[in-house]
C-alpha cells in the first residue's frame, strides 16, 4: 500500500512538472526564437514566409525583428530577390514591427555586442505581418545604402518617420523611431531629394496610415541635399523642426470595398493589376470590408500632388469578371465606400457608385 502511495505521489509530481513545463512553452514570447541561441544565420529563401524583402544594396544582410538580439533574427538576405524570411517569430496576430538590417560583416564583427550598432545599423524599415493574408508586399532595400556618407535623422517627436527618395511614394532609405536621438544611415555619394513620411499602425483596425507634412502651396515638405562632394560627407535634419506649424495629408483617397455578394470573394483591380490593401490583402470576403488607398498623381514638372484621382480604370469582381466602378474623381484625404451585391454565378453581380463617408482623421498626427 505504501508503495502504491509513493507511486501515486511521484506520478502527481511528474504531472505537475510536465504541466508547468508545457505552460512555460505555451507562454513563450512569440517575438523571440528560443531555438536560436548560437546566433547562426539562416539564408534560406522561405516559401512559407512572414515577409518578402528585395535586396538592392549589393551586400548580404541579416534581418532582425524589432531588437538587435540573436533570438530576434528573422534570417539572412542574399542580394537580389525577393527573399522570404522565416515565420518563427510570429504568432496568430497581425502586427507592425521595425525591420532592422545589418550587413553580414557588421553582424559577424559585433555578434557579442549587437547593441553597439543600435544607432548605426545598415538601415531600419517599417514592416508588417498579416496573419490572415498572403503577405505579398515586397520591402525593398535601396541601392543607395552602404556608402561612406551619412544621413543623420534626429527624431525626438512622438511620430515614427520614414525617409523616402524623390517623392512621398518613393523608395525608402530608412526608418527612424519616435523619441530617438539619432538614426544614422550610410549612403553613397549623390544628390538626394528626401521626403519624410509619418506612419502609424492601428492594431484594432489592422490598418496602416501614412501621412506627409505639407509646406507652402500644399507641396510636401522635402529637402534637397548633396553628400560626397565639396567635403560634405554627412548631413542631418531634425524631425521636430519639420513638424512646427505644419499640416498633414495622406496623399491618397481611401476606398472601402464592402462585399455583400452571395457566392464569391471579390478583388479590386486597376487595369490588369490586382490591388492590395496597405496590409497586403487582395481578396475581399463577404462581410469583411477592405480599405484601399488610391494614390494621388504627381503634377508633371513639380513636386506637388493632385487633389483628386480618377478611378475610371478600376474594376471590382472575381478573377476575370471585374465590373467597372465608373468614371469618378476621388478627393484626397476623403473616404469612399463601394458596395458589391448580387451573385456572380447568376450574372447579377452589381457594383455601386462610390459614396463619400467623410474624411480621414489626422488627429493622431498632431503634436
Amino acid at each position: 500500500m505504501k508503495k502504491m502511495k509513493k507511486i501515486a505521489l511521484f506520478t502527481a509530481i511528474l504531472a505537475a512538472v510536465i504541466l508547468l513545463f508545457s505552460c512555460d512553452l505555451i507562454n513563450k514570447d512569440p517575438n523571440t526564437d528560443p531555438n536560436n541561441t548560437s546566433g547562426e544565420v539562416d539564408y534560406t529563401n522561405h516559401t512559407n514566409y512572414s515577409i518578402r524583402v528585395k535586396n538592392n544594396s549589393g551586400q548580404r544582410l541579416v534581418a532582425f525583428k524589432g531588437e538587435l538580439e540573436v533570438d530576434r533574427i528573422m534570417g539572412g538576405i542574399q542580394t537580389g530577390g525577393p527573399y522570404g524570411l522565416s515565420r518563427n517569430l510570429f504568432g496568430v496576430d497581425s502586427e507592425a514591427f521595425v525591420l532592422i538590417l545589418l550587413t553580414e560583416k557588421q553582424y559577424n564583427d559585433n555578434k557579442s555586442n549587437l547593441k553597439a550598432l543600435e544607432q548605426t545599423p545598415f538601415t531600419r524599415l517599417f514592416a508588417f505581418y498579416n496573419a490572415s493574408g498572403t503577405n505579398e508586399t515586397i520591402f525593398e532595400i535601396s541601392d543607395r545604402l552602404g556608402g561612406n556618407c551619412t544621413i543623420e535623422i534626429q527624431n525626438l517627436s512622438k511620430l515614427d518617420v520614414e525617409i523616402r527618395l524623390n517623392g512621398i511614394y518613393g523608395e525608402t532609405l530608412g526608418f527612424a523611431r519616435n523619441n530617438t536621438l539619432r538614426t544614422r544611415l550610410y549612403v553613397s555619394p549623390a544628390d538626394y531629394l528626401l521626403f519624410p513620411v509619418f506612419i502609424k499602425y492601428n492594431a484594432v483596425k489592422n490598418e496602416i496610415i501614412t501621412v506627409y507634412p505639407k509646406g507652402v502651396d500644399d507641396i510636401p515638405w522635402y529637402t534637397q541635399r548633396q553628400v560626397g562632394e565639396d567635403g560634405i560627407s554627412s548631413i542631418s535634419f531634425d524631425v521636430s523642426d519639420i513638424l512646427k506649424g505644419t499640416s498633414f495629408s495622406t496623399g491618397t483617397a481611401w476606398l472601402i470595398i464592402d462585399n455583400q455578394a452571395t457566392d464569391t470573394d471579390v478583388q479590386l483591380q486597376k487595369g490588369a493589376v490586382v490591388q492590395l490593401t496597405p496590409m497586403g490583402i487582395s481578396s475581399i470576403s463577404s462581410s469583411f470590408p477592405r480599405t484601399y488607398q488610391i494614390d494621388m498623381a504627381k503634377v508633371p514638372g513639380t513636386n506637388k500632388y493632385a487633389e483628386t484621382a480618377n478611378i475610371g480604370g478600376y474594376t471590382v469582381g472575381r478573377y476575370g469578371q471585374g465590373k467597372p466602378i465608373g468614371d469618378y474623381d476621388l478627393k484626397v484625404d476623403t473616404i469612399y465606400k463601394v458596395t458589391v451585391t448580387g451573385s456572380a454565378n447568376a450574372g447579377t453581380l452589381t457594383v455601386s457608385a462610390p459614396i463619400e463617408q467623410g474624411t480621414v482623421d489626422l488627429g493622431d498626427f498632431t503634436q
